[in-house]
Order: structure tokens, then sequence, then C-alpha cells
């Protein structure tokens, strides 16, 4: 789901400080205070102590509750009825945190506290204190807005990938034309209100060469079809205005839950607007990630040249670095100037895909309609 820099402190019993995503990892600082001790052969030896967070779920979204479970340890052990307590630091955004304090009892796994973020975009620390020591441990959103977005099921079968760098948004809108086939509008770029609510920026409607046999040549992205303005309410929820063609038209959208909230994804950072380089100009496919799930939509043209689209809403982990499912062909009820129909969703299977990640290289394989491809990938900088 987001472009993110981790700052991991990993152990070997997997406790850690940290999520990839939305959220970046929680840094920790450096330790202050007193040495903590330990019995070595009848006698106290002072040695210094650290401490250890970890959110569940490991990954939460931009003000998704989380428990934070934080404690005391020496080497590999951890320190049993300790007092712990924690507060937040606001640096961008505040959140709440309850208990104020625990104690780790005897089996010295750490206290667990509730916290419930400020719903907006920014970053929090939480100082937690125990056995004379205390860190803050850092939680900063770098990508609030990417994911996959839609109007709920009452709208099921269009969406709009966010993808985001630093302030820049690049967004897709996936929709149907007047017959029912897939249609993409395009928004690569665009402007914040002062408020840093409301982005807006073109539209565009592109042409291209068939995705079979892609000639970059063929690509006209033309003139700008409308514009478009994405309005967030908070970090969940947003609306979207558009005009396209002298038509208008407003959108509720919320974030689509495609991800099962589990931990254990070999590779993290995934999400982000993935292409074929300048050479493979005006295609991409937008990548986006929830915990150990990819969803993806590969936004390219059709034999007739004219914009189409296919999705790829779910797959398997086949290896530490290889995702791969099956890939889906849909149509459904006109979208531009018309009251939306789920009811004439129709999803057609119409082959698989892999996705082999190296770095910020993949190739993607696919087979449509029984015909096989493959593309080298790398990530698109805007």
């Amino acid at each position: 789901m987001a472009q993110v820099r981790l700052y991991p402190h990993v152990r070997s019993d997997r406790r850690l400080v940290g999520r990839a995503g939305l959220w970046d990892r929680h840094r920790r600082a450096s330790p202050v205070g007193a040495h903590a001790a330990r019995l070595e052969n009848g006698d106290l030896h002072p040695e210094r102590s650290e401490l250890e967070g970890e959110a569940t779920p490991s990954e939460p979204r931009p003000g998704q509750d989380f428990t934070f479970n934080a404690g005391p340890v020496q080497g590999v052990y951890p320190i049993y009825e300790a007092d712990v307590t924690a507060k937040v630091v606001p640096i961008t955004i505040s959140a709440t945190i309850t208990p104020e304090s625990g104690n780790t009892g005897q089996a010295g796994r750490g206290v667990d506290f509730e916290v419930t973020p400020q719903d907006k975009p920014g970053s929090f620390a939480i100082e937690v204190t125990s056995a004379g020591v205390t860190q803050r441990f850092v939680f900063a959103q770098l990508t609030p807005y990417q994911d996959m977005w839609w109007s709920g099921i009452s709208q099921n079968g269009w969406g709009m990938s966010v993808v985001q760098h630093r302030d820049v948004l690049f967004s897709v809108v996936y929709a149907y034309d007047e017959a029912g086939a897939p249609i993409w509008y395009v928004l690569p770029g665009g402007t914040w209100n002062e408020a840093k609510t409301a982005f807006t920026g073109s539209l565009y409607l592109p042409k291209g060469a068939p995705y079979a046999a892609y000639d970059a040549s063929k690509f006209e992205v033309g003139e700008p079809v409308g514009t478009a303005t994405i309005t967030f309410n908070g970090t969940s929820k947003a609306t979207v205005d558009y005009t396209i063609n002298g038509v208008t038209g407003h959108k509720a959208i919320t974030r689509q839950l495609f991800g099962a909230e589990v931990s254990g994804a070999p590779l993290r950072g995934l999400g982000d607007m993935w292409w074929g380089g300048s050479t493979q100009n005006g295609w991409g496919i937008a990548v986006l990630q929830q915990y150990k799930s990819l969803f993806s939509v590969w936004f390219t043209y059709d034999a007739q040249g004219k914009p189409t689209w296919f999705v790829m809403p779910a797959g398997t982990w086949t290896s530490s670095s290889t995702y791969e499912g099956k890939l889906y062909r849909t149509t459904g009820s006109p979208w531009l100037g018309h009251v939306y129909d789920p009811a004439m969703l129709k999803v057609i299977e119409v082959g698989t895909y892999k996705m082999k990640f190296i770095g910020d290289t993949a190739t993607f394989d696919y087979t449509i309609d029984g015909v096989p491809g493959t593309m080298p990938l790398v990530r698109q900088p805007f």
C-alpha cells in the first residue's frame, strides 16, 4: 500500500519495532537513563537494558486503532515483574493511549497499550519508560493516502488507485464506457489546496498500441479531457469531484480493505506505480499492498489502441519473491453521467499472472486468452 523507508529493530524471536505499508517502522530512539542488573553467579552485575515494542496489527493503516506491546529486555532475556509506563508525544498529530502503565508479570512478555491515532496524516511518538530506561518509538505515515479506493459494495466494479510519492499523488480511475467496456482516466499529478486536504489535477484519456505488441511511438496522451479533485476527510474517507468531457460527477470513496491483517509478508513496500520504463511509456501497473496481499491493476490498451484494464485482486506468495494469481477482465455499468448499477458487473477470468520482485525491479509474466507474455518492470518515478 505504500512507499516507506524502514527502520527495524529485529530480534531472533521476531519481536520487532515496525511495519511496512502506510506507516514507517516505529523508529527507536537511543536509550536514556540508568543501567539495569541481572543475577550472574549469585552476584548482581550492571548491564544496560533496552526497550522493545511491537504493533498489532503489524501494519496499521493511518488512523487505525492498534495494540502496542512494550517491555524491557537485557540481551535476549525479557525482564519480568517490571513496571512499564507509556505516553504519547505529539509530533505533527497526536493519539490516545490506555492504560498509562502496567507490569510485565511473571512471563515478562511486555505490557499491551491500546492506541488510537488522530485521523489525519502525520506522525507521533510513544515514549516508554521501564527498568530505568526511556525510549521513544516513532510512528510516521510516509504515504498516508496510497491505497486502492472504491465507493463500497453498492458500487462494486469500479475503483481508483492512488499512489503517493512525497506529497504527489498519481491516480487512475478504472471505470466503464457507454458500452460497459473497461476504460480508465489518469490523473498523473496536481496541486494541493492550502489546507493540504484537497488535490486537484487534469484528467487524461490516452491512446496507445495493443498491449500484446506495445509500441511506445503510438502513445498519444492527448489534451486533458477534464479535471478531478480528491478531497480527503481524515485518512480513510474522501470524495472525488470531476468534470470529464463536460459531464460533472461526485463520488464518495473509502479505502478498499482487501488484505487480511496478518504478518509475515516476504517482501514489504511493494506498493507503487510500476511500468516498463520510458521505452514503454503509456501503460503501467498500479500495485497496492496490504499486509501480505497485493491488489494490482494493469492499465493498458486493447487491439484498437483504446484504454482497457485488467485486474489482479488477489494472489499467493509462491516463493520469497514471487506473487502469482488469476487475472480478470470486467465489464460493467456505464460510469460517466449515469447512475452506477453494480448488478451489471461481469467478472471474467481470462488468465494468470506472476510477478517476481528483485529490489526495485520486477518481471511480469502473464497469460491472457491463452496468449502468454512477459515484461520487465521498474518503479515509475514521479
